[in-house]
């Protein structure tokens, strides 16, 4: 398997994990890590790799990192994952050699921007993957691209510290502070939420008679739908803003439809597939999950089988 191989394979695994809304998550770490293995001469680096090529997803909610932890094997796992998993020590701080078994700091060095960064004090696995995402991706918003070549090129370095090593390092390094955001709250989205079956145990959408890439074309006519103004489309999305704004949104003051008029508009694309959809508007309320603020989150009902749904949002532009 050559380089161009392996981006077609991620590139289609990601488009099973939006698509196939109730497909075996196990089932696509695994391909996913095959792939790699047919590639790296260290496999110890393929569960971080794994990662790496589904942050979008990971932000999302698609997938979370714990999961994609638990379903690698051990041998495609680096030894500072495995002894995190374990409880037992992390590794030695890179300065002093003490044992680290919780508790710690973590440098990052970005070689290409010659930059540092500069984490708050971390306990669990999320954090480390959160900050590892807020590192890859400091000052890169809006440009960065998720091709392996550039990917690569914008790797940064890890050095784990203790708290002693850390401060003393601190004064020495003009390093950027991450901030990790707390997930926000929502009551009303989480009681909703709470009504909802679990969907661990559902078969494939092909189960139920939905197409491939069923996900997928929800998730962008969702964006279209609720796209900010000063968002510019191509043709043929345009061409499906404008339908949806002429054609069923109601009143002509409102920007975006309501649950009936989005259901209707879905409903011409995907027939009765869908059954209907519940918004929750979160502008202005500073809505924030694994550090992007979200604008819409929209739960969207199947009409396939009951109880069926999927939950998509909307992120901020500038996050």
């Amino acid at each position: 398997m050559t380089c161009s191989d392996l981006d077609l394979v991620i590139k289609d695994i990601k488009q099973d994990f939006r698509r196939s809304l109730l497909l075996k998550r196990e089932e696509l770490i695994t391909r996913l890590g095959n792939a790699f293995e047919n590639i790296f001469s260290k496999p110890e680096s393929i569960c971080e790799e794994i990662k790496n090529s589904l942050k979008e997803e990971i932000i999302d909610k698609i997938i979370s990192a714990r999961l994609i932890d638990r379903h690698c094997p051990d041998k495609w796992k680096n030894d500072i994952d495995r002894k995190l998993e374990r409880s037992k020590p992390i590794e030695n701080c890179k300065t002093c050699d003490k044992p680290l078994k919780s508790h710690f700091y973590i440098f990052y060095h970005n070689d290409h921007t010659d930059e540092h960064y500069r984490t708050g004090l971390i306990s669990s696995t999320d954090e480390i993957c959160r900050y590892d995402f807020l590192a890859q991706d400091k000052k890169l918003k809006g440009r960065l691209s998720y091709g392996r070549e550039f990917k690569h090129l914008l790797s940064v370095r890890k050095e784990i510290l203790c708290a002693e090593c850390y401060k003393a390092k601190e004064t020495k390094i003009d390093a950027i502070q991450l901030h990790l955001v707390p997930d926000s709250f929502n009551a009303e989205l989480a009681h909703y939420m709470s009504t909802l079956p679990d969907l661990s145990h559902y078969p494939p959408p092909d189960y139920f008679g939905l197409e491939d890439d069923f996900g997928y074309v929800i998730q962008e006519r969702l964006n279209i739908a609720f796209a900010e103004e000063s968002v510019t489309f191509e043709k043929c999305s345009q061409d499906l803003q404008d339908d949806l704004r002429n054609n069923f949104i109601k009143d002509k003051a409102r920007r975006y439809p309501s649950e009936e008029e989005l259901t209707r508009w879905l409903q011409q694309y995907v027939g009765k597939a869908i059954s209907h959809c519940k918004i929750f508007d979160m502008r202005g309320l500073d809505y924030v999950n694994s550090d992007v603020m979200r604008r819409f989150v929209i739960i969207v009902h199947l009409g396939n089988v009951s109880g069926l749904w999927c939950m998509c949002s909307i992120p901020a532009k500038d996050l």
